[in-house]
């Protein structure tokens, strides 16, 4: 038989159980911290004006920082960048070019006779054809240069300069 007075109730206003290790509430510490930190980092990237609109012009147009994009309210922003997402077709037809040309390139390579012309031309299509990326981005940058008012080509000229200067330390 069990004798009731032995049988243990747990204090009442208690809401966490007792760790029995000083490691279990360091760890859930540290896991509360890794939390807040990646929330801040996703709040504070949507707060800045980051996401998948700078993620739609990486290596499309390397002229423009993205700070510069980051600094412009957000209606101009949005305006600059829907000239992106207007060109997002022929950015994707572009990849799909490139991964032709590359396996273009390879075939060439894998001949016998290896001929120098021929890598040259595949080469030259690669860098700098109608389906390139420089030749898309080019047309991107030089529609959102010519929308640019006065004062926002300066703060792009300053961007420009300070991003130079940091890639050059």
């Amino acid at each position: 038989m069990t004798d009731p007075t032995l049988v243990t109730t747990p204090p009442k206003g208690r809401f966490i159980p007792e760790l029995r290790s000083p490691w279990w509430a360091a760890l859930l510490v540290l896991s509360l911290m890794a939390n807040l930190v990646i929330g801040g980092a996703a709040i504070g990237t949507r707060m800045k004006g980051g996401g998948w609109q700078m993620g739609l012009m990486e290596n499309r147009a390397q002229l423009l920082p993205r700070k510069f994009f980051a600094e412009l309210p957000r209606d101009r922003r949005r305006e600059l960048m829907d000239m992106f997402k207007a060109k997002k077709d022929q950015f994707v037809q572009s990849r799909d070019a490139a991964n032709a040309v590359t396996l273009k390139f390879a075939d060439l390579l894998e001949q016998p006779d290896f001929d120098q012309i021929k890598i040259k031309a595949v080469i030259d299509d690669f860098t700098s054809g109608t389906t390139s990326f420089a030749t898309q981005g080019e047309s991107v940058v030089f529609d959102i240069v010519a929308k640019l008012t006065p004062d926002e080509r300066k703060n792009l000229a300053a961007n420009i300069r300070e991003r130079a200067a940091r890639r050059g330390k």
